[in-house]
């Protein structure tokens, strides 16, 4: 795989100021390299210009100053240049290797959700389990209130009933008392009126 051409699958959409990096980097990469191949064209116009061997006769070129200086800046420029395009490597580099520990990461963050979705949809089974059960407690708990209360009121009606029939009851007691007590006086007064009929005809014998 060519490092100046990172691929494209270790830079995950989730994380565009990364994929913004990678692609900056590669942008001054392709910069620097124009740089370079421009700085080589023009040392390779100046060789051109250079007899490639000293003529037997005829006279020597002698090369001026002013491009033996641009050369030696060239060899510079292309010297940094290098030293540059080797950093921008490394960087590209560690770009790489973060883009596959952020997907490695975003695996496994994205098992850990599928994983607490599943733990969500089960609590929430439950929770709706747990709700079906309390609204037939609920029910249930309502119907026995009712008999409850029915109950109370028969108890109080029949409280109610019990006492006026006490009450009747002490009420009859009481006019069968009077009753005895008006036949023991009439008992009372016939013994009187037999023993005064029969104390007569005691005293007065045939």
């Amino acid at each position: 795989m060519n490092p100046l051409h990172p691929s494209s699958m270790f830079f995950l959409p989730s994380n565009p100021s990364l994929f913004d990096d990678a692609e900056m980097l590669q942008t001054d990469v392709m910069r620097f390299f124009a740089i370079l191949c421009l700085c080589l064209m023009a040392i390779f116009a100046l060789v051109k210009t250079l007899p490639m061997a000293p003529p037997d006769t005829g006279p020597t070129i002698v090369e001026p100053a002013d491009l033996k200086a641009e050369a030696k800046v060239l060899q510079k420029k292309i010297v940094a240049l290098k030293e540059k395009l080797e950093e921008m490597q490394s960087r590209i580099q560690a770009a790489m290797a973060a883009a596959e520990h952020a997907s490695v990461q975003a695996i496994k963050a994205a098992k850990t959700e599928e994983a607490v979705r599943d733990r969500v949809a089960k609590v929430k089974l439950e929770l709706e389990t747990v709700s079906q059960t309390l609204g037939v407690a609920r029910r249930e708990i309502e119907m026995r209130e009712n008999k409850l209360v029915q109950i109370l009121k028969d108890i109080a009606d029949k409280r109610r009933v019990r006492a006026e029939l006490k009450t009747q009851i002490e009420n009859e007691t009481q006019g069968l008392t009077k009753i005895r007590e008006k036949i023991e006086r009439v008992q009372e007064n016939w013994i009187k009126i037999i023993k005064s009929i029969e104390s007569p005809s005691k005293n007065h014998p045939g």
